[in-house]
């Protein structure tokens, strides 16, 4: 689990990064981000729909999201960074190594633009 200060939980803050974020598509979803220099660190948010399947496999997902962003926090991955970070899901990956290449392919795009 993400520590709150990590988290994005109100739904006008969702809104606002899908309005305004940078965009980058992937295979199993796509990541949105919101450059905003008031924060003290980066938050993230999942989104999962009800087409990816029964409530486990949407859990899954979201865990796996959130691991993955956990690993890259402890590396120091996201230092001095300020965005507010959501990820829509489109598909449920099969391989957990692919949606972890996928993420950190999509997180480096966003850090550079």
């Amino acid at each position: 689990m993400l520590k709150k200060k990590y988290r994005i939980s109100q739904k006008k803050d969702f809104e606002k990064v899908y309005n305004t974020g940078e965009k980058i598509k992937g295979s199993f979803g796509m990541l949105i981000g919101l450059k905003n220099e008031g924060l003290p660190n980066c938050e993230f948010g999942v989104v999962v729909g009800k087409k990816i399947g029964k409530a486990n496999q949407r859990n899954k997902l979201k865990r796996r999201f959130r691991h993955i962003v956990k690993g890259l926090l402890n590396e120091g991955f996201f230092e001095n960074e300020k965005f507010k970070i959501t990820y829509i899901a489109f598909k449920n990956p099969e391989n957990f190594k692919d949606f972890k290449e996928e993420l950190l392919g999509q997180f480096n795009t966003l850090l550079k633009k």
